[in-house]
């Protein structure tokens, strides 16, 4: 966290985990889900968003909210 920006990491996605324990495979844009979430949600906010890293294996997810300007 600094004044402007707030940088989240996830360690692994409960979703993912849930659908890879009963099988379930995961397709290579499921990450969208979190993206599109997370930057309408900035929208909303009037923040921006990035998402800077995402494992499709575990759902593990960095990603950066940041003041506009």
């Amino acid at each position: 966290k600094t004044d402007s920006a707030l940088t989240v990491k996830i360690a692994y996605c409960p979703a993912v985990k849930f659908l890879r324990s009963i099988g379930s495979e995961i397709t290579e844009y499921f990450y969208a889900t979190t993206e599109f979430v997370m930057d309408t949600l900035a929208e909303l906010g009037g923040i921006d968003f990035e998402m800077i890293s995402y494992d499709n294996e575990t759902g593990a997810a960095e990603y950066r909210f940041a003041t506009r300007g």
